[in-house]
């Protein structure tokens, strides 16, 4: 029972699932939709969610909630089209639904429309200067992309599946965060998306990626980091998870954490929390 108790509870920010599994048969998709929603697991929400709507489909609040959970899954694209959906007329909803809105629209490109949303969250929200700040933004972004049909954009040879980033330069190699999938046998998810666990892998000098020091990866997520004192020390980002133990707040929220490692004869040396 510690075992699986330990697997749920594995996540950047959702907590444990803290109600018995036999609630999900009593209560309707809308509840356990926003059952998943609070604890963080967004894709799993918006599938209660879609069920709901089959049920309701006229109903605003789950429209919103699934908008909500495709931003929180940075798909702007999807959020876009669920927030256009309600908020189109103008009634009255949270202001803030309409500041998500323009962001989306924004982060799709679709500029010209952004602009109008966030001028109208302006209007609603008038001590908010973040609305013409980011219609600023977007006016200088307009300038910085005018030569973007002349920049090809291709995939490094280190790419794979999964989400690559958050690169560092290690003696002559690289040292980068992913999500792709590992061979690793432990059957756990990240339940805010459903994806892999961040890990540390590295481009080698022969051209190979392969996971970086077993030390310093674990289970959970592992995130960006940074080599200083010629190589030999390093300071990188992990779930609060120490000595063999996760950790959470009050919440149930397992959050991260900033660790230091200082590499010596045998290699990586003991993880300390900063």
């Amino acid at each position: 029972m510690r075992y699986i108790l330990t697997l749920f509870i594995a996540t950047t920010f959702a907590p444990v699932l803290g109600q018995s599994i036999f609630s999900n048969f009593i209560a309707g998709p809308q509840d356990i939709g926003d059952k998943l929603f609070n604890e963080y697991a967004y894709t799993d929400a918006v599938e209660a969610y879609n069920r709901a709507l089959k049920k309701d489909p006229e109903n605003d609040a789950i429209s919103l909630k699934i908008a909500e959970s495709y931003r929180l899954l940075n798909d702007p694209s999807e959020a876009s089209i669920w927030y256009e959906k309600v908020l189109s007329n103008k009634d009255s909803y949270n202001p803030v639904y309409f500041l998500h809105y323009a962001e989306a629209l924004a982060s799709t490109q679709r500029y010209d429309e952004a602009k109008n949303w966030y001028d109208y969250y302006g209007n609603l929200e008038q001590e908010d200067e973040r609305a013409e700040y980011k219609i600023n933004t977007i006016e200088t972004r307009s300038k910085l992309f005018q030569n973007v049909l002349t920049t090809t954009v291709a995939k490094a040879p280190l790419n794979g599946n999964g989400a690559d980033f958050s690169p560092a330069f290690y003696h002559d190699n690289i040292v980068f965060v992913s999500s792709r999938k590992s061979s690793s046998n432990i059957p756990i998810k990240f339940l805010w998306d459903n994806s892999e666990y961040l890990d540390l892998y590295i481009y080698n000098e022969s051209g190979q990626v392969e996971k970086f020091d077993a030390k310093l990866n674990t289970k959970f997520h592992e995130g960006p980091l940074v080599f200083f004192e010629n190589n030999t020390k390093v300071i990188f980002t992990r779930n609060n998870y120490y000595k063999g133990k996760i950790k959470s707040d009050n919440e149930g929220v397992t959050k991260l954490k900033l660790y230091m490692s200082e590499f010596g004869e045998g290699g990586w040396g003991a993880i300390l929390p900063l």
